[in-house]
């Protein structure tokens, strides 16, 4: 999973502290590769990667199987919506 994110993004902030900071989030995770692109500059090299991955803005987070995409969350989502999603994916 490659997790979009940046200082200035007040959704972003939101996210980490209701979603990725929760013991039950990590738990879930706990077996996967996560990616934290951070485009807080806004340099040339991460609008290069925002742009091969077709990624506007933060928040976003773009999800892989075997080096393939296999869905993405575009925006600020719940708690509840985030594990209903990753719970959908192929394992």
């Amino acid at each position: 999973m490659v997790d979009f994110y940046a200082d200035w993004c007040v959704s972003c902030k939101i996210m980490e502290r209701d979603i990725f900071n929760q013991a039950d989030v990590q738990n879930q995770l706990q077996n996967w590769l996560i990616i934290k692109a951070d485009v807080t500059k806004n340099s040339p090299s991460e609008r290069l990667l925002q742009e091969h991955l077709a990624v506007f803005g933060p928040p976003a987070l773009v999800f892989f199987k075997d080096g393939q995409e296999t869905s993405r969350l575009v925006g600020e989502v719940t708690k509840t919506q985030f594990l209903a999603h990753i719970n959908s994916l192929p394992h």
